[in-house]
């Protein structure tokens, strides 16, 4: 029997049907008024938010409240719902690590793109990401994360990990998702589409020095299929947010085709 929010059946809601916001942590409480984080606030104010509207707001484990506005500096919650759905295929960006300001770039394209994870990897070519993000930077991309996907209508916080593996610890994994190595000259990534078979894919992105001839023979090695994007070599923040939504593309085309 579904949970009800003052009296109310918790329903699916989707974006634009309700502007949501995402909160570092649960609220203390799920009704009654509460001092939000004053981002929150920040943020209701530059959307011009009177007293009285209602949105969503998620913690990062996706669980919701319904709240409205309520005076300048509380708003008023209205109980635990629904979170909203999101309908992306669940892609992973296994990657070189950009330098500073653009790794930056990387997550706002991956919130873009609806990325669900991204893994730095090392490579012989690698210059950058060698060691862990630290505190201040993986705080720092998590903050730019949440205020993009609130922007975007995108519930899918990307998951960013902030410890670098080898490719070679990569290749060993195991995994039931698509691996797919992006690679200059490959075939076109959307020749590839109709023979895939799950929703889950992992894109493999080398460094911008390119991948070494025994790094090509180790993907070769394990099978991992190769694709290309663009006739120009792309730049790491470009590359596996750019096959992530084409992707994402592809998989809403066939959903309505094949509903």
């Amino acid at each position: 029997m579904p949970a009800q929010v003052l009296g109310r059946e918790k329903k699916e809601v989707t974006f634009p049907d309700m502007r949501f916001f995402f909160l570092p942590e649960a609220p203390p409480t799920s009704l009654g008024l509460w001092t939000p984080p004053v981002d929150l606030m920040k943020h209701l104010r530059a959307l011009r938010c009177g007293d009285g509207v209602e949105f969503l707001l998620l913690d990062l484990e996706q669980n919701a409240w319904l709240a409205k506005t309520s005076g300048r500096a509380q708003i008023e919650l209205l109980g635990d719902t629904q979170p909203p759905s999101h309908k992306l295929h669940r892609i992973e960006l296994a990657t070189a690590w950009p330098k500073q300001k653009r790794a930056e770039e990387l997550m706002i394209r991956a919130c873009e793109s609806g990325v669900a994870v991204i893994q730095p990897i090392l490579y012989e070519r690698s210059i950058f990401g060698r060691d862990p993000l630290s505190k201040k930077q993986l705080a720092r991309l998590k903050k730019l994360a949440r205020e993009c996907c609130q922007q975007l209508g995108n519930v899918q916080l990307p998951e960013i990990r902030s410890q670098p593996i080898s490719l070679a610890k990569w290749l060993e994994q195991s995994s039931s998702s698509t691996r797919i190595c992006l690679r200059p000259g490959a075939s076109a990534l959307s020749d590839l589409w109709s023979g895939l078979k799950t929703e889950a894919i992992e894109f493999l992105v080398g460094p911008e020095g390119g991948f070494t001839d025994d790094e090509i023979q180790a993907t070769d090695a394990a099978k991992i299929q190769a694709a290309g994007l663009s006739p120009n070599i792309l730049r790491i923040e470009a590359a596996g947010p750019m096959a992530a939504g084409i992707c994402q593309n592809l998989a809403l085309s066939r959903m309505r085709h094949h509903p």
